[in-house]
This record gives structure tokens, C-alpha cells and sequence, in this order.
């Protein structure tokens, strides 16, 4: 218990210096070089359930109900700044929860919606599959 309660804390730290140094931070919709600002960030993600919306994959005849589809949900969280951004994948995209598609959309964000920070604090859910993440994302940061 003391020790969730010790990661608790740093976390809490974490967020708090992330909001500190983003008061000033007020574009938070431009692409930015990476590097390019000396603002500290903290990301947290995690994978949602799987919503379902009604589709009509050309079915012959009238029907009365759609068939649902299936949309996967990746969302990631710019806590120094309080924005979300969500990933919607079609189930016919997605290729899974693993270490590599997770690295996919971590590079597409940060290439695409990062602040242009030198440090940033990231945190993910405790599943299984982010050990391996964690060293694919080593591996992507030295290329």
C-alpha cells in the first residue's frame, strides 16, 4: 500500500510541474519541432472498450436494423494543458493492442500534436503488453 501510495504522489508531482511550466503554453493545435521548447509535459493513455455505431455494409433489402460496427478508442492525455486526444479505429484498421501499434500512435501524436518539449513524464495502464512497449519506444527514441 505504501508504495501505490508513494506513486500516487509522483504522479500527482509529475502533473502538477507539467501544469507549472504550460501557462504560458497557449497553441495547443500547431505542429511544433521537437526540441523546440523548454516546457515539460505529462502524457498519459490507455485503450477504451470498443464502441459500436450502425453501419450499412450494403446489405440487399430493407432491414429495420443496422448492422453495428465496431470502433476501437485510443485516447491520449496532455495533462499540462487538460487535453485529450482520441484515436477512433475502424475495426476493419485495427491490428490490436500491442507494443507496436501503441508506438504507432504515440509517434503519429507526438510528430503531429506534441508541444515541442525536450522532457515529457508518460504514463500508461499496467498491462502486460506495455513492458514491451516501453522497449520498443527506447528503440524508436534512438533512431
Amino acid at each position: 500500500i505504501e508504495e501505490s501510495v508513494h506513486e500516487a504522489r509522483y504522479y500527482k508531482a509529475q502533473e502538477e510541474r507539467a501544469k507549472e511550466h504550460a501557462i504560458g503554453f497557449t497553441d495547443a493545435f500547431s505542429q511544433k519541432a521537437p526540441c523546440s521548447s523548454d516546457i515539460i509535459a505529462h502524457y498519459s493513455w490507455d485503450y477504451a472498450q470498443q464502441t459500436h455505431h450502425p453501419a450499412n455494409p450494403l446489405q440487399p433489402g430493407p432491414i429495420y436494423f443496422k448492422t453495428p460496427r465496431k470502433c476501437a478508442i485510443f485516447g491520449i492525455c496532455n495533462n499540462g494543458i487538460n487535453l485529450q486526444y482520441d484515436y477512433l479505429i475502424d475495426e476493419i484498421c485495427t491490428t490490436g493492442k500491442g507494443a507496436n501499434t501503441t508506438v504507432s500512435y504515440l509517434y503519429h501524436f507526438f510528430k503531429t500534436f506534441g508541444m515541442g518539449e525536450k522532457d515529457a513524464y508518460l504514463h500508461a495502464d499496467n498491462c502486460s503488453g506495455m513492458i514491451n512497449l516501453f522497449s520498443n519506444f527506447t528503440l524508436l527514441c534512438l533512431v
